[in-house]
């Protein structure tokens, strides 16, 4: 089996200023309201992140279907004067960073199936 805490002591050495909460699918909360504080954007429509354009998936379902589920987060300090900057550079090392983190558990999952097959 692999461990949650294996990936935690991954995130933790590899990028220190990170941290890793699990979550429990029980705890997030989807609602169908979030979208009309969307709407009210001046980004609607604009945005491939943004509703309307997010494939329209049942993220419940979704999320429910694997067995970790974690909240990747790093504080970055900021000012209204660099608020611009700091929020695009986060944005796009934070994208950066979870590819990769990503790329390290779908090894590891491949890893343990490999395993599974040569003692077969």
């Amino acid at each position: 089996m692999i461990r949650f805490g294996d990936f935690v002591d991954h995130v933790h050495k590899q990028y220190p200023d990170y941290c890793v909460v699990p979550v429990k699918h029980a705890d997030l909360v989807f609602e169908e309201r979030v979208k009309m504080n969307c709407f009210y954007c001046g980004k609607w429509n604009l945005n491939w992140k943004c509703p309307p354009r997010i494939p329209s998936v049942d993220f419940s379902i979704m999320f429910s279907e694997y067995e970790y589920l974690a909240l990747v987060y790093c504080k970055y300090p900021f000012t209204s004067e660099n608020y611009t900057v700091v929020r695009n550079e986060s944005s796009i090392q934070l994208h950066h960073t979870l590819l990769k983190l990503e790329k390290f558990r779908f090894m590891q999952i491949m890893q343990k199936r490999l395993w599974k097959r040569t003692l077969q």
